[in-house]
């Protein structure tokens, strides 16, 4: 996959701007295959994994919503706007939806 992201017609491979992306598609596409082998090779006992309450569905449109939306906005705004947009409004929202707030370096005050 990597090595297809050269083959593109007018790609430069000297402009430093793209080199973070194709570094971060390549970790993310060799993570995503470890994990499809990972679970392809698993021999455990079959695990079910239940479908999301009523919350949990609105919590998962929301969010694909709010990704569906930066990538419409992320080229008149740019990335680091763009993505500080994106994890500021997801903050929020996942941390109003009742999870816990609890830090794991939070001290226990005893």
């Amino acid at each position: 996959m990597c090595g297809a992201a050269f083959q593109i017609k007018g790609h430069r491979r000297t402009d430093a701007a793209e080199k973070p992306c194709l570094i971060l598609g390549c970790i993310v596409a060799l993570a995503g295959a470890a994990l499809a082998i990972r679970a392809w090779r698993y021999h455990g006992p079959a695990r079910t994994v239940p479908w999301p309450d009523q919350t949990g569905l609105r919590r998962v449109l929301t969010t694909l919503a709010a990704l569906a939306d930066i990538l419409f906005l992320m080229d008149p705004l740019g990335m680091p706007l763009g993505s500080s947009l994106l994890v500021g409004f997801l903050v929020w929202y996942l941390g109003a939806t009742g999870r816990s707030t609890r830090t794991p370096w939070a001290d226990d005050g005893g």
